[in-house]
């Protein structure tokens, strides 16, 4: 669990893939269409969420699946 209490500073856009982690460890995801997002956690589990543009997902995701994701997201670190 992170310990980190400020706000996020810097924002990119994520490519959903099944293989590549994300390049730097987020705070929070920010939805940019609606869908789903095949998100993975630290643990290395997956869940899929529906989610809808506009939304901030208070979440330090590892990584986001290609597979199950019909939703695309920015990270907010």
């Amino acid at each position: 669990m992170s310990n980190r209490t400020h706000p996020a500073t810097h924002i990119a856009t994520i490519t959903n893939s099944d293989t590549a982690d994300l390049t730097h460890a987020c705070r929070a995801l920010y939805v940019l269409t609606n869908g789903n997002l095949s998100v993975v956690g630290a643990d290395n589990n997956a869940v899929t969420i529906p989610v809808t543009a506009g939304q901030v997902i208070a979440f330090e995701a590892k990584r986001i699946n290609a597979t199950g994701s019909t939703a695309t997201a920015a990270a907010m670190w």
